[in-house]
């Protein structure tokens, strides 16, 4: 089974790698929902939660215009710094690749 620490180093590496960041954040979110969902707890919520913001990531400024709800990397910066200090405060993620 993937482990929590797992999808916390794919979020990290998505914060310090923007040129591959659409392809790991699709990929944690394809992962992630192979995780059974007897898997449960609050970083697993975290995880799902996360996962669930991220269907409104889009790059491209110009396909961000199609939908209001669509938001580009600023907003997404700011929605993973949050996930990776909840999953800190849980003891999951380091405090090492912080976003700010």
């Amino acid at each position: 089974m993937t482990t929590l620490h797992y999808f916390v180093s794919m979020l990290q590496s998505a914060v310090r790698q923007p040129w591959n960041r659409q392809q790991l954040l699709r990929r944690f979110q394809d992962e992630l929902s192979e995780v059974p969902v007897s898997v449960s707890g609050p970083a697993w919520d975290v995880l799902t939660d996360l996962a669930t913001d991220l269907e409104f990531y889009e790059s491209d400024p110009q396909k961000r215009m199609a939908h209001p709800s669509y938001y580009g990397d600023e907003k997404l910066m700011s929605t993973l710094s949050v996930s990776l200090a909840e999953l800190k405060k849980l003891g999951i993620a380091s405090g090492e690749t912080d976003t700010e």
